[in-house]
Parts: C-alpha cells; structure tokens; sequence
C-alpha cells in the first residue's frame, strides 16, 4: 500500500489500516495480517463520498464517481442515499452550464444533500416466532 500511495508518513498508513482493515492473527508464529472486507470497503467508499460532497456543494454526478472507482451504479446510489442524498435529474442551470439538452438531460444524475437531512428509515424485519 505504502508503494501505490507514493511513500506517505507512517501515520497516514496506521491509520489507514486501523480505520478501514480487519486484523487476523495467523497461528504459527503469531504474523499479523490486514484485510480489507466488503465492510470496510463500503465505509471507505462512505468517506470518500462524503469528502466529495464537501467539495462539490453537495451535488455529485455518481456516475463519473462510478466509472473512476470501477463499482457499480447501484452500489454507489446505495451509498449516497445511505449517507442522506437524493438521486435526482439536472436542474435548468446545470442543463444549461453542461450544454445538454432534454433527452440527453434524463439520462444524467445527480445525489444532491438536501437541508434538513433526512436519513432513510431501517428496514423493517419481519421474525419468525
């Protein structure tokens, strides 16, 4: 990991692997292993997502996000509305400020934070008794 981020401080790579691996101990000779799972791999996303959100006036195109992370669009929409977005069409000055007209314009999406945020409701379960 050090090698792909181009040498950053050992703190920076604690924490990376802290906050988003899981630490397994192998039995002979006690060598500790780090892996990232498909849990810790959504929470990274999450932050990822959430900085991008910050920076972009909280209204993202998710699908750029999802070509340039090679995931799927569905996961990434999941991601957003988990975090509190809405998926929704251009509005008139970002049709206007991208050149895109009314057909094109359907095809294009945005997850847009909205004030006061509201998050999504759990699933509810149904159990068995």
């Amino acid at each position: 990991m050090s090698e792909k981020l181009k040498f950053p401080p050992d703190i920076i790579l604690t924490n990376l692997y802290t906050r988003f691996t899981e630490t397994a101990f192998r039995k002979a000779g006690g060598v500790q292993k780090s892996k990232m799972t498909a849990r810790y791999e959504d929470k990274l996303l999450c932050y990822m997502f959430t900085l991008c959100l910050m920076l972009d006036a909280f209204r993202v195109d998710p699908d750029s996000l999802s070509e340039d992370l090679a995931v799927t669009t569905n996961k990434v929409y999941s991601i957003f509305r988990t975090l509190g977005c809405k998926i929704e069409g251009l509005n008139k000055s970002e049709k206007e400020a991208l050149g895109i007209n009314g057909a094109q314009s359907k095809l294009v999406k945005r997850a847009v934070l909205n004030v006061p945020l509201v998050l999504p409701e759990p699933k509810k379960r149904k159990y068995d008794r």
